[in-house]
């Protein structure tokens, strides 16, 4: 290991989160991800997530083929990743309420609101 080069963006930091006690941080973990087949081969996730007042920051290291990339999500694409989420729950919901509507109305139940006490 040549130890006349600087860290790294990334190395830099996750010494500063390291560092900081006072924050919130979840355990490294790995997501080895076989596509079908093993077409490509395997691909492994390592993520580790900071919270500080300012948001979430994750930190992703992606291991494939003997090489690793390595890449830092500060908190304001963390938080337009999570409104994203936000978003697709938000229509799965709505997508299911209206089937089941759609169901409940082809066997005949009336919604409560239409029902006389």
């Amino acid at each position: 290991m040549d130890t006349t080069h600087a860290p790294d963006y990334y190395d830099r930091r996750l010494s500063d989160f390291q560092a900081m006690p006072e924050i919130g941080k979840t355990k490294l973990t790995p997501v080895r991800v076989t596509p079908p087949l093993s077409v490509g081969g395997s691909h492994v996730y390592t993520i580790q997530t900071f919270r500080t007042e300012k948001g979430e920051t994750l930190f992703l290291e992606l291991t494939k083929d003997g090489a690793a990339y390595r890449l830092v999500i500060p908190p304001e694409v963390m938080r337009v990743i999570y409104r994203q989420r936000e978003s697709l729950v938000a229509q799965a919901r709505r997508r299911a309420a209206r089937q089941a509507a759609e169901t409940r109305e082809e066997r005949g139940i009336k919604p409560g609101f239409l029902k006389k006490a």
